[in-house]
């Protein structure tokens, strides 16, 4: 069964930051902020596989800090459609909206 995840990270390292969001446009996954992805439609087996990814990016960098952190929350389809934000959204709308026209 597919679920849509929230992925955020905090990673000290430029380059890092940018491979890591690179690989997750790559899944597929949308920004919705600097460093906060949605992942929509993704199977148990794509994020399990995305994990094994993160991990191997992450250990390979060299300048990786032990700090660094990555987490992924799962969410309901009601829960996107329910997401409160402010300041500049006109992207961020665009995005619900096509994922949750593509959701129902």
């Amino acid at each position: 069964m597919n679920r849509h995840y929230i992925i955020s990270y905090d990673i000290s390292v430029s380059s890092l930051r940018t491979k890591l969001a690179q690989l997750l446009q790559r899944h597929g996954c949308e920004r919705l902020q600097k460093s906060v992805f949605l992942a929509p439609n993704i199977s148990n087996e794509d994020l399990m596989a995305l994990k094994m990814e993160l991990k191997k990016l992450t250990g390979s960098h060299p300048g990786h800090n032990i700090t660094d952190s990555i987490v992924c929350f799962p969410i309901k389809r009601t829960d996107v459609a329910d997401m409160v934000w402010a300041g500049n959204t006109q992207e961020l709308r665009r995005i619900l909206d096509e994922l949750l026209f593509i959701m129902i």
